[in-house]
């Protein structure tokens, strides 16, 4: 298949138009390219609004990276940033060649197609045949990329291993949770721990050829990774236990997200925890009118159809979806890896009282060495007391 994503063709744009329309494109990425973050929520960007269906144009060409295209459209360039603006057909085409001019320069990674192509399949497929045509050829497109960074990297002569990766690769079998080997555990508590061992050995940079040992790692914990396990159901597993919960975020909870369209599988856990914590009021008032009304529900049962509807309005996903074991590790992967680059993972506030309570009595005690490192990660997490101890130091 060709590397080419044509699914959007107009005529509104002049071959000119088209021209600077590329050099603009060009300019953005250029400006971006060394930044993953933000390269990940342009791909997420361009996906979303290739397949919205009730949007605008306007809306369209307003949406984060593109409010800097239009803005650089000027002068000369004024009719075709109108043209942009007024025109859903033309604003797609432009979301169309940010994609392949990313693809182009290898700037997607594995991961983050991974995560972009499970939620394409769990999206809420717009009705009309050109928004299936859309959706297939997005996909088609995504996994021919995927394939094409896995046959680049087995085309090198050498492929660098992480020593590491291969050490822990080879013991996995001896690996436990909770005093349980890995082999023993059920299939989401498996998926929990290879993500997160993986993401603490490679310290959230890796490779494709890092991504592919997981496989094998898999298959040593009897794990298939072409096995499939509903999306929700596994989410639904980890959020529920505070053992995976702890395992999956190193001990810290998600702070809340203002974009949950791009991190779905964190969006989920987030809103699950939430339902059951700060708005557990809401399950209870909805469970308390259903009472009232002779209706029997369970609050765990609001609590799932409240998430399953936020994310559905939200990111426009259906979360009662299948995916497959690698899959799902490599979404949990990218989420780990953006979260942490966007600094939304925090520590427990009880468990910031301890240890800052454990970092004084260390000061107190004149033990320098050891507190100091402890008021580091605290202020680091904007704790404002440890900032303090900090400027004492």
């Amino acid at each position: 298949m060709s590397n080419e994503l044509q699914l959007i063709q107009t005529d509104v744009l002049s071959p000119e138009e088209k021209t600077t329309l590329g050099t603009e494109i060009d300019r953005i990425i250029a400006a971006h390219k060394n930044n993953r973050q933000d390269i990940n929520r342009l791909v997420f960007e361009s996906v979303a609004a290739m397949t919205t269906a009730d949007e605008a144009a306007s809306e369209l060409s307003g949406k984060g990276f593109f409010r800097r295209l239009i803005g650089g459209l000027t002068g000369d360039n004024q009719r075709l940033q109108n043209k942009i603006n007024t025109n859903r057909a033309a604003a797609q085409y432009a979301y169309q060649q940010t994609l392949q001019r990313l693809a182009e320069q290898n700037l997607m990674s594995f991961d983050l197609i991974t995560a972009v192509n499970n939620k394409l399949n769990a999206s809420m497929v717009a009705v009309g045949e050109e928004f299936q045509r859309i959706y297939e050829g997005l996909g088609k497109f995504l996994q021919h990329n995927r394939s094409e960074l896995v046959r680049l990297e087995t085309r090198l002569d050498k492929v660098e291993r992480n020593v590491n990766l291969l050490t822990w690769q080879s013991s996995i079998e001896y690996q436990t949770l909770d005093g349980c080997e890995y082999a023993e555990l059920d299939d989401a508590s498996k998926i929990v721990c290879l993500a997160r061992d993986f993401y603490e050995i490679t310290k959230g940079h890796w490779t494709t050829s890092d991504l592919l040992l997981l496989k094998t790692a898999m298959t040593d914990i009897d794990i298939r990774p072409k096995d499939r396990v509903n999306y929700f159901s596994a989410l639904r597993e980890i959020a529920e236990s505070p053992v995976l919960t702890a395992k999956l975020l190193g001990n810290r909870e998600i702070k809340p997200l203002n974009d949950p369209a791009y991190l779905i599988a964190f969006g989920t856990l987030k809103k699950l925890d939430s339902l059951q914590q700060d708005e557990a009021y809401i399950v209870n008032t909805v469970a308390d009118y259903l009472g009232r009304n002779s209706v029997a529900a369970a609050e765990d049962d609001i609590r799932t159809n409240l998430t399953a509807e936020y994310m559905k309005e939200n990111t426009g996903v259906s979360l009662d979806t299948e995916i497959e074991c690698y899959d799902l590790i490599l979404d949990l992967l990218f989420n780990l890896q953006q979260a942490e680059s966007e600094q939304l993972l925090m520590l427990p506030a009880s468990l910031v009282a301890e240890q800052l309570h454990e970092a004084e009595r260390l000061h107190i005690a004149y033990e320098l060495d050891k507190a100091f490192p402890m008021f580091q990660s605290l202020a680091e997490a904007g704790n404002g007391r440890a900032m303090y101890f900090l400027g004492e130091y």
